[in-house]
């Protein structure tokens, strides 16, 4: 299913998994995050964890999230290096293959595409439940995404919620 990676499921609690599941970002990768990627937390009761499992296609991602807003999964990332040129077009290739057997070749063939200067592709295909994003990034970074439509209902922090760095 296109709304799951491993076990994860969108729109489900983090209570419906077994202890250990999860590993809570501490402050400091929190504050890592945000000066070094640009990612912070931008909904109230926004939380992000490492999954335990983070192999997805029988490829290790060091760089997994899993993003929750008040306990409920809205968005998986999992985001994959690959040391040269073929390597990544063959795993690339293995995710598409992936996506095909969920998707028709009319959808999977004419996805979203965003351009990000200076070297990044987004590839969406949006579906009931969310989106999935499959960013082609440089140097063989490939990041699998998916969202759950959730967010569109999340609050946004107030005022003084920013101000004092409550979430």
């Amino acid at each position: 299913m296109l709304n799951s990676i491993n076990q994860y499921k969108l729109a489900t609690q983090l209570e419906d998994y077994p202890d250990g599941s999860f590993i809570p970002l501490s402050q400091q990768t929190y504050d890592f995050f945000e000066s070094f990627y640009g990612i912070k937390r931008q909904f109230k009761g926004e939380e992000f964890y490492y999954p335990e499992n983070n192999i997805f296609l029988g490829r290790e991602s060091p760089n997994s999230l899993v993003a929750a807003i008040n306990h409920v999964i809205y968005k998986i990332y999992y985001k994959f290096h690959s040391e040269d040129e073929a390597d990544c077009i063959a795993f690339r290739n293995n995710i598409i293959d992936y996506l095909g057997q969920y998707i028709s070749q009319d959808k999977l063939n004419n996805p979203e595409v965003q351009e990000i200067p200076p070297s990044f592709r987004l590839l969406m295909w949006k579906f009931e439940w969310g989106n999935l994003i499959l960013e082609l990034g440089p140097v063989y970074d490939t990041s699998y995404i998916i969202t759950s439509n959730i967010v569109k209902h999340a609050k946004l922090p107030s005022f003084l919620d920013k101000l004092f760095n409550r979430h």
